[in-house]
């Protein structure tokens, strides 16, 4: 026999006696455990734009912000925005949400060669493209926003 299983063997009531005394202290603590979904806690509190939201959101009584990230080699690769705009609809669907903000839903607004506003989706709501060049004039978008 080990001289490791004959150690546990020989001290396996105190063995047992401390994993019952760590589980019961463990789990009587985790009672207390709290969770914090306000996602404004966990930035710094000085910053301008954290200040400017909370200010907004006092004064609108709304501060409900959920995050979901989609990790990706190329986001504006076909299948990358796929994945993206099938989340974005099946998060659209789920009771309570009230709006879902995604790259495949992003409005362009720009000017219009008469000096008009010209408000656009970045990509097209019906299907995402599969064309490299198309791909290519979405890009941009990474540095807009």
């Amino acid at each position: 026999m080990s001289r490791f299983a004959a150690t546990v063997i020989r001290y396996r009531f105190l063995i047992l006696a401390v994993v019952c005394i760590s589980t019961f202290w463990f789990g009587f603590h985790a009672s207390s455990l709290r969770m914090n979904p306000d996602m404004l806690s966990f930035l710094p509190q000085d910053n301008e734009e954290v200040q400017f939201f909370q200010e907004t959101a006092s004064r609108f009584k709304m501060n409900e912000m959920n995050m979901v990230a989609l990790e990706s080699d190329d986001i504006f690769s076909h299948e990358s925005l796929t994945a993206l705009r099938k989340a974005t609809r099946a998060i659209q669907k789920i009771k309570g949400v009230r709006h879902v903000m995604s790259l495949t839903n992003l409005l362009n607004i720009g000017r219009a060669p008469d000096g008009s506003t010209l408000v656009k989706p970045w990509i097209n709501p019906e299907a995402v493209p599969v064309d490299p060049e198309v791909l290519a004039e979405i890009r941009p978008v990474r540095h807009q926003l």
